[in-house]
């Protein structure tokens, strides 16, 4: 019977049966799944380096001197694929096989923000190289650049391509997309959206003064660094008069705030660092000693019956950020020589708010 002879309502019928028939075969995306997962996780588990592991594995990177299989020499020595890519002669390029899978990815890393493009083939011994479509483009504003990447990995038990990370350098929020590789092709890519509770811990600690001072400073810096935090994501904001306790500096300590002194350790150092006493030798990663040049923030404080003034602002190099906020506190007028405190605060996951999915 041919299907204008069919009833259009048994037509309607047929299909919405078929439709249910696809839809119990799909199953659950593997989003769902590891959401699911995740929302099991306890609080703890967060402060891991990989907390979703068990469901979402990373596929490690290869070692840059590991030996090349002669499939992937091949690949690489392809200029098709260095034209696909844009890149110059000069240039590197690295490549990884999809664990289980013939399918490979060779990736262009380029520029201080570690921005990276890639193409997809598979590749087997014998037979022409296949270019693959691929199945996830990059949606946030600054593509795969500085925390967001494109890896492989096992995901509820199955290859896949990944493309996603940190959504910014200011906070611990993560969004991921997902396809698996089916054997023939890759599946329609799913949605993964982590939100964590945050926490600021206080990573380290310099001072000058009795502990009672340094205590209270250390009160203080973490306010500071709370509120500066929270101005930069958009929230409260950093307010000088919250931290002046409803007074004005003085004409001094205004004019500092203004001009501050540029000589190396002084409030106004392009190249600051937090402060060494005492004898303490300074932290080895630059990038969670030194000041980011993005957005430093200078106020007066009022502190035990007098003035301070602040230095406030990310960890970093350049204009990379880590997860750190660093505070100085300086007598004024803010010169080296009067540097009295430092600290660090380091933003921690302490729990997961939401796992949500999508397809």
């Amino acid at each position: 019977m041919t299907a204008s002879l069919v009833p259009r309502g048994a037509r309607l019928a047929c299909a919405m049966v078929a439709l249910a028939c696809m839809t119990a075969q799909a199953g659950p995306s593997v989003c769902a799944d590891v959401a699911a997962q995740a929302r099991k996780l306890p609080d703890s588990a967060w402060n891991a380096p990989e907390p979703l592991a068990p469901w979402l594995r990373r596929q490690e990177p290869r070692h840059p001197r590991a030996s090349l299989s002669t499939v992937e020499e091949e690949v690489l020595e392809n200029p098709r694929w260095r034209q696909a890519l844009g890149a110059a002669p000069e240039q590197t390029l690295s490549i990884e096989r999809l664990q289980g899978t013939p399918v490979h990815r060779v990736d262009q890393v380029a520029g201080t923000a570690n921005c990276q493009s890639y193409v997809l083939m598979e590749a087997r011994p014998g037979l022409p190289t296949r270019a693959l479509e691929t199945p996830i483009r990059a949606e946030q504003p600054m593509g795969l650049c500085v925390t967001q990447s494109a890896f492989f990995a096992i995901v509820q038990g199955q290859p896949a391509l990944v493309v996603g990370g940190a959504d910014s350098m200011l906070g611990l929020d993560q969004h991921y997309r997902v396809s698996t590789w089916d054997g023939r092709g890759w599946t329609p890519a799913c949605s993964l959206a982590l939100k964590l509770r945050e926490r600021l811990r206080q990573t380290e600690r310099r001072c000058l003064g009795d502990t009672g001072w340094c205590d209270a400073a250390e009160a203080l810096a973490h306010d500071l660094a709370r509120a500066y935090d929270d101005d930069r994501r958009g929230g409260a904001g950093l307010e000088p008069l919250a931290f002046a306790a409803g007074r004005e500096p003085d004409r001094f300590l205004r004019a500092s705030l203004r001009l501050p002194d540029a000589g190396p350790g002084a409030a106004g150092d392009p190249a600051l660092q937090l402060p060494v006493m005492g004898g303490e030798s300074r932290e080895s990663n630059a990038f969670l000693s030194s000041y980011a040049n993005v957005d430093l923030r200078r106020l007066a404080v009022w502190l035990d019956g007098r003035w301070w003034l602040a230095v406030v602002g990310r960890a970093g190099v350049g204009w990379r950020e880590s997860t750190s906020t660093l505070v100085t506190l300086y007598a004024p007028l803010g010169r080296a020589v009067d540097v009295r405190a430092g600290f660090r605060f380091t933003l921690e996951a302490s729990g997961l708010a939401a796992a949500t999915a999508s397809d």
